[in-house]
């Protein structure tokens, strides 16, 4: 998505280091709730701006550093496979550096503690009119560096779909993060 002014403020509300299955509608007794979009519920939300759950479950206060995020997010949560225990996990915050980072840092150890290598940024649904401007749709390898023609088509199709507001068309761009390359296909 293209940066703007209130992306940050407005749209990201939460980042999950791991897959939290927020597709499946959260619930449960996993501290996540439909109003805070599935980050937090209102005994964990840090507050009103910052729905993210990690600085309360976790007992640490903003303004510490990234690796204490991280190895405290690790310690709670040190492994866990598909199914209910990706329920069991904290969100951390898009508002503040270190966590955001810290999310990073544990995404990093996906592919060797978990059957999904993937994290989850939560995003609030939006209106037609309120869509974002996309610069690109990416295409991405899967664990063992190996792209599938599906998955390029697929790319392919939302690009035809999608008009930026310019009339230009969107880019599909190619994504090996197993290797550090991008590309154009």
């Amino acid at each position: 998505m293209k940066p703007t002014a209130d992306l940050g403020e407005n749209w990201l509300k939460c980042i999950y280091p791991r897959d939290a299955n927020s597709a499946w509608g959260g619930g449960g007794n996993y501290h996540r709730d439909h109003a805070n979009f599935l980050c937090s519920d209102a005994a964990t939300q840090m507050s009103q701006a910052d729905l993210s759950s990690c600085s309360r479950v976790l007992g640490i206060r903003a303004g510490a550093a990234a690796a204490q995020w991280t190895a405290a997010f690790l310690a709670k949560y040190p492994y866990r496979r598909n199914g209910e225990e990706a329920l069991r996990q904290c969100s951390l915050s898009v508002h503040d550096a270190s966590q955001f980072e810290a999310a990073i840092q544990v995404s990093a150890t996906n592919l060797k503690t978990s059957d999904d290598p993937w994290n989850e940024l939560i995003v609030k649904p939006w209106q037609a009119a309120d869509i974002p401007e996309i610069e690109a749709f990416f295409w991405s390898a899967n664990s063992e560096g190996l792209f599938y023609d599906d998955d390029f088509l697929k790319a392919k199709e939302m690009a035809k779909k999608y008009v930026s507001p310019d009339g230009k068309p969107v880019p599909v761009v190619k994504v090996n993060l197993h290797a550090n390359v991008v590309s154009l296909p």
